[in-house]
């Protein structure tokens, strides 16, 4: 059964991809258009390269726009695993993200640090 339901997921993935009629889907927040069909963030027409969890952190933030994400939940939305040295991780991908998208990364506008409780994506955002 637990096979079955793997390829049925698998196969429910390709479908979804090859489908040719997908919506696209383009965030824009202050200078910045972040594609994530096409899994590219674009700053006044030049793309910046993501890594994968650089992306899906952005992905998330920009989904849920001045919410404070606390890092277990940004871990779990991720994909990451149960593990106190992963807490960290968050801190670091964050940080990464920061000095890509931040005008001066060491006082972010767009990505805030809410002490004791996790991060906030305080930017406008808006689907394209």
């Amino acid at each position: 059964l637990a096979r079955a339901r793997a390829v049925l997921r698998r196969t429910r993935g390709h479908a979804q991809l090859d489908g040719g009629g997908a919506t696209r889907t383009v965030y824009a927040f202050a200078d910045w258009q972040f594609d994530v069909t096409s899994r590219q963030l674009v700053h006044n027409g030049r793309a910046v390269d993501l890594t994968t969890q650089e992306f899906r952190v952005l992905e998330i933030f920009v989904q849920r726009p001045g919410r404070v994400l606390p890092r277990d939940l940004l871990l779990d939305l991720i994909g990451g695993h149960d593990a106190d040295n992963l807490d960290r991780a968050i801190d670091t991908i964050v940080s990464r993200l920061r000095q890509k998208i931040e005008p001066d990364p060491k006082l972010p506008r767009l990505i805030k640090t809410v002490r004791g409780a996790g991060y906030i994506f305080a930017a406008k955002v808006s689907a394209i």
